[in-house]
């Protein structure tokens, strides 16, 4: 009997180039976010938690579900980690939410799916371009979703390895500012952003607590071995170019030069890492700064000396 192929790690292979070429472990979670929204209760219950639920009694009558039903929805879309339990009821994850936006962009899609076929039988008769169809498309009246963000200034990181190897090669790279809003200390990117100082690059960290941050130096100097790269830093701690803020954030984010912004998002029940963005589009990342300038300025200032 001829032996089955091994299973890869990854779905998707040069072989099979139709096919999404992700980690096993993403397409799990990819599949346990379609299972928790594949029938019509459980979409009606993700769509109205859009902001928030604060009384599930009164989400209970307004989607016309039993107690059950609402419950044994509601479990698959808070083990999919597209909603989180707060002191107030249930809202969005910040994975919900940009699955929400794209069930919205799908819908519009699905929509239009009559009309859409008509450009299919146009593209039959012979060749179209993308410029034309747009142009048929708009004589026609279909109402196409509008993606802000060109495909190609984003990029999906799905494991925390790649986030840090494309966050340290932008921080090598810099040449003027590193913004960050960090939950944790990463030694690799702490490395690189020594030398960026050491070139007069510019750095803004907002921290969660002080604890956290002063627990995160401590492990930098038990890492450090050499007695340079203890000076330096020191050196680094004490820049005039570093500024160490502390305040509540939801995610970790990275503004770099104002062109680039890294944006990790982690299970809220588990603090798993899931995945990460990486956008290199200068007009979304100064929607990005703009969120971290109200950070910024309303957080608190490191006040006396760090005791380690």
């Amino acid at each position: 009997m001829e032996k089955e192929p091994e299973m890869e790690q990854t779905a998707g292979t040069e072989a099979a180039g139709h096919l999404i070429d992700v980690q096993s472990s993403a397409m799990v979670d990819g599949l346990k976010i379609m299972e928790a929204l594949s029938n019509e209760d459980s979409v009606n219950l993700f769509f109205y938690a859009k902001d928030g639920i604060g009384s599930s009694t009164d989400a209970i009558r307004a989607l016309r579900l039993t107690q059950k039903r609402y419950y044994t929805r509601l479990k698959l879309l808070l083990d999919a980690g597209l909603i989180e339990k707060t002191d107030d009821g249930y809202r969005h994850t910040y994975l919900g939410t940009l699955v929400h936006k794209l069930g919205v962009s799908l819908l519009k899609i699905v929509e239009n799916k009559d009309q859409l076929s008509v450009l299919d039988s146009i593209r039959k008769s012979g060749d179209i371009s993308l410029e034309e169809t747009n142009k048929i498309a708009k004589v026609l009246s279909i109402d196409l979703p509008h993606l802000d963000v060109r495909t190609e200034d984003v990029k999906m990181i799905s494991t925390y390895e790649d986030l840090v190897k494309i966050t340290t090669n932008l921080v090598k790279d810099c040449k003027e500012s590193i913004l960050m809003a960090t939950k944790y200390i990463e030694i690799r990117v702490i490395d690189a952003s020594i030398n960026a100082i050491d070139r007069g690059v510019k750095v803004k960290g907002v921290v969660e607590k002080m604890d956290q941050f002063t627990s995160g130096i401590k492990l930098v100097f038990t890492i450090l071995s050499n007695p340079l790269k203890i000076k330096s830093f020191l050196n680094f701690l004490n820049s005039e170019n570093l500024e160490i803020r502390f305040s509540k954030f939801p995610y970790t984010f990275y503004i770099i030069d104002r062109k680039y912004s890294l944006i990790e998002i982690k299970n809220p029940i588990t603090d798993d890492f899931q995945f990460a963005v990486f956008i290199s589009n200068e007009e979304y990342s100064g929607k990005m700064l703009t969120i971290f300038d109200s950070l910024w300025n309303t957080s608190s200032k490191l006040k006396g000396d760090i005791k380690l």
